[in-house]
């Protein structure tokens, strides 16, 4: 992982009790993405394939409820978001939008497990 996606982490609030020398960063990559406001993430079907850590910005996570009534959360900084499908192995059954223009870390499956042990 490059230093500079290492230092976003270790300054991220999410890690600021965590002593990110202790993590092993070798296998970790992490994709800086950026999002316009109104842009699509992902949407619901597509596959699961990377949880994200919202930097800056907002996210809304659309989910259809049952019938029919939906449900919507907002993730701002310091927020993950995306590992609920992701660990259950299922394609995504919400889809995400950029509230504003957001800053976004993504990583796969064993990446977000090195970072989080």
């Amino acid at each position: 992982m490059n230093k500079g996606l290492i230092n976003l982490i270790a300054t991220n609030q999410l890690f600021e009790n965590v002593d990110v020398s202790q993590i092993n960063f070798e296998n970790v990559k992490g994709d800086l993405l950026t999002f316009s406001e109104g842009t699509l993430i992902f949407s619901e079907g597509s596959p699961a394939d990377k949880v994200y850590l919202v930097m800056d910005g907002k996210v809304n996570l659309l989910k259809k409820g049952d019938l029919g009534a939906g449900g919507k959360e907002i993730f701002e900084k310091d927020t993950f978001f995306g590992f609920e499908e992701l660990v259950e192995g299922v394609n995504r059954i919400s889809s995400a939008v950029a509230l504003s223009d957001a800053y976004l870390i993504a990583f796969t499956k064993e990446e977000a497990r090195a970072i989080i042990r």
